[in-house]
């Protein structure tokens, strides 16, 4: 589990959801599409194959296990063809979630370069880019790279954007070194939950912060369960 596949579960909805809503939505959206993408995939069919690399990757399941072997190869195989523009935006956003700037950067260069009129995710392809050129301290490349969105307020999003971004990537990176038996690291999510919710206005995001607050506590106790 973790907050993009959230997203992705609850239609963007996450930030209202009580915790046992978000696991009873996220088993089922996993489950089922798990399922779909695979038998998909088996048929070599392209877009199939991208949404379930997607998936392995953002949940952290890439490469560990051997259900999900072939559908593994046949992706790897589209990002050495260097022809489908939504397979090297993923694998480029797995590099960057990875650390390598640089070699993200290259990937979704060639994204960009490859578009085949069929770039489904050309926006989150842009702004992994961006991010990418701001970790490396390209923040001209970054302000330019959000440009191509078409956005006329491009300087704004991209401070909005980094913001942002640390700020989830640390309740990421926490979370996913805390599930990893770092059980401690609960306890500062925990934290920073109780920290959202004292400067929050709105009153159901401030209750909903208050029960995330209390999950993240209850799991810093290593016999908890899920």
């Amino acid at each position: 589990m973790d907050f993009e596949l959230a997203m992705r579960a609850s239609e963007n909805q996450v930030g209202t959801l009580r915790p046992d809503e978000y696991y009873e939505r996220m088993k089922a959206h996993i489950s089922f599409s798990m399922a779909l993408w695979a038998s998909a995939s088996e048929l070599n069919y392209s877009p199939a194959v991208v949404s379930l690399a997607s998936q392995l990757f953002a949940s952290g399941s890439w490469r560990k296990t051997t259900a999900f072997a072939d559908a593994e190869n046949r992706f790897m195989k589209l990002v050495a063809e260097v022809k489908n523009c939504n397979a090297l935006t993923v694998y480029g956003e797995y590099l960057f979630q990875d650390g390598k700037y640089d070699q993200a950067v290259a990937m979704l260069n060639q994204a960009l370069n490859v578009d085949d009129g069929v770039f489904e995710w050309k926006r989150k392809c842009l702004i992994c880019l961006a991010k990418s050129y701001a970790k490396l301290g390209r923040a001209h490349d970054a302000k330019k790279t959000l440009e191509l969105l078409g956005d006329p307020e491009a300087d704004a999003e991209l401070d909005q954007l980094l913001r942002s971004s640390d700020a989830e990537m640390t309740r990421q990176q926490l979370y996913t070194d805390a599930v990893k038996g770092k059980h401690d690291l609960f306890t500062q999510l925990a934290e920073m939950e109780f920290e959202r919710e004292a400067k929050e206005t709105d009153v159901e995001l401030k209750k909903n912060h208050h029960l995330w607050g209390l999950e993240w506590s209850r799991l810093a106790d290593p016999g908890a369960k899920f």
